[in-house]
């Protein structure tokens, strides 16, 4: 009696040591009958199934199999009752709450103190995190070995730890050659200080982006990098390497080098154009200024001869064109080089416009104008002679550029902060598909007449001079109807 106490002692002991083991599992462990049925479900059970105890016990193992897994049982229970064990058996699972979720099962019989199996258990382990780890793993794997940039890893004493093919690809080197190398075979002599640079930046925590430098190929050939480099840390945070992808910029910093080199040279050419115009405009000028002085003095003489006159007149007219051409060119190689000086003061530019208009409309002969102004006295700061040459172009080009309309309208008002004035013509107007092109300078419209002269700076101009006193020029136009032209600029006070 004593020995058989003894012998129940130690079962029960033995009993106890066991279910102990059991409910601290880690891993679900599960019992079922050859059935089905489910005997036993331990605590890690119901973490990983979320069934408890009491749901799961005397309920059919399949509460916890999707639908499309149903058929592993029978192959299970098949394996089972022929006295074999499954070991890490990957497959699919279903939570309580529906959830699937991926885990490794061992699979054993249970046999009675005969041999005789009477039913099965079975460890779980949920293997989901893991598993999508790996498959991140593997993905950013592919990712790396498919990368066109060199992406590299080295230890904080920088001995490199992985090379891709990229980085086979732009240094020369095989993996098996370098890895295990320390990082400075790849750094010319010159530069190798930056490797110390990066490693006390690396160590203490920081991202190093888009570092621009240079470094060695196999061959000794020395490229242009652009380089990212990254802490790596291990699963506690701490910093135990540097992960380094690198670009090959080659070809960029030779573009760019190219590009300056031909900026360099057209700043020189433009130079030299600034130096040609201004020089030619002041050789013209000179002549010019002479002839028309002669002319003059010729008109006098030949007041009397009204074919005479006539022709002198148009010789004026002619000058004062091509003097006003010459000065065109000479403000857009001011205006290119910034050189153009405005003399800001403060006046009434409604006077400004009244005279513009009355000397306009004298010398025009084909078309009236009307005048239209809700303001007497407007004061704005800018430079007189630039603004009165802003209006002299834009009423110029309204009598040009309708020549079979018989009016032009102009207008001028203000509101408390801007002077408005608008200049209407009813001419040949301007294409929609053109109208971004309009203040582009040396643009002309396409289909002109050759009876419509010009360079296609005037509007340029125009559009400088206004931009420079923080002002807007708006434009309006339908082909064959006409143009509006309206000049925004700021006031300095308004006195209505």
């Amino acid at each position: 009696m004593e020995k058989g106490s003894a012998d129940e002692r130690e079962m029960k002991n033995s009993s106890y040591f066991l279910n102990a083991i059991i409910a601290s599992s880690a891993d679900a462990v599960v019992s079922k009958d050859l059935n089905g049925f489910i005997k036993s479900w331990n605590p890690a059970a119901e973490r990983i199934f979320g069934f408890s105890e009491n749901e799961a016990i005397g309920k059919h193992i399949s509460i916890i199999f999707p639908e499309n897994k149903l058929p592993e049982e029978d192959e299970i229970l098949s394996i089972i009752k022929s006295g074999r064990t499954l070991h890490n058996f990957h497959t699919v699972r279903k939570r309580k709450n529906g959830e699937l979720i991926q885990v490794m099962l061992t699979i054993a019989p249970i046999k009675d103190v005969d041999g005789t199996i009477i039913g099965v258990s079975k460890i779980a382990r949920n293997i989901t995190e893991l598993q999508l780890a790996k498959e991140k793993n593997a993905m950013l794997a592919a990712l790396v070995d498919s990368s066109e940039d060199a992406i590299i890893s080295k230890t904080l004493d920088g001995y490199i730890t992985s090379w891709n093919k990229g980085a086979e690809h732009i240094f020369g080197y095989k993996a098996e050659e370098i890895v295990g190398k320390h990082i400075t075979v790849i750094i010319p002599p010159y530069r190798i200080s930056e490797e110390d640079i990066i490693i006390k930046k690396i160590r203490g925590g920081e991202k190093i982006e888009h570092f621009e430098t240079r470094r060695l190929k196999k061959n000794g050939e020395e490229i242009d990098l652009s380089i990212t480099i990254s802490p790596i840390k291990d699963e506690y945070g701490n910093i135990i390497g540097a992960s380094k992808i690198a670009r090959d910029i080659t070809e960029k910093v030779r573009s760019n080098k190219a590009l300056e080199e031909v900026n360099a040279e057209l700043r020189r050419l433009n130079n030299y154009k600034d130096e040609f115009i201004s020089l030619a405009s002041h050789e013209l000028n000179t002549p010019l200024t002479s002839l028309k002085v002669y002319l003059q003095i010729l008109a006098q003489n030949t007041a009397e001869d009204a074919g005479k006159s006539l022709m002198v007149t148009k010789a004026l007219t002619l000058i004062e064109k091509l003097a006003r051409l010459i000065k065109d060119l000479l403000d857009v190689s001011k205006i290119e080089s910034g050189k153009l000086q405005l003399e800001l003061k403060e006046f009434n530019i409604v006077r400004l416009v009244d005279e513009v208009v009355d000397t306009m409309s004298a010398t025009d002969r084909k078309h009236v104008f009307k005048y239209e102004r809700s303001v007497q006295d407007v004061t704005v700061n800018a430079d007189y002679d630039r603004i009165e040459q802003v209006f002299v172009n834009l009423i110029s080009n309204a009598i040009k550029y309708s020549p079979d309309a018989d009016r032009i309208e102009v207008k001028i008002y203000a509101d408390e902060h801007h002077f408005y004035c608008e200049v209407c013509d009813f001419g040949i107007g301007v294409p929609a598909d053109q109208m971004h092109q309009l203040f582009t300078r040396f643009f002309r419209a396409q289909g002109l007449k050759s009876s419509f002269a010009g360079l296609g700076i005037g509007l340029y101009l125009c559009q400088q001079i206004i931009d420079r006193h923080q002002g807007r020029i708006l434009v309006k136009s339908k082909e064959n109807e006409g143009s509006v032209f309206t000049v925004v600029l700021p006031l300095a006070t308004v006195n209505r």
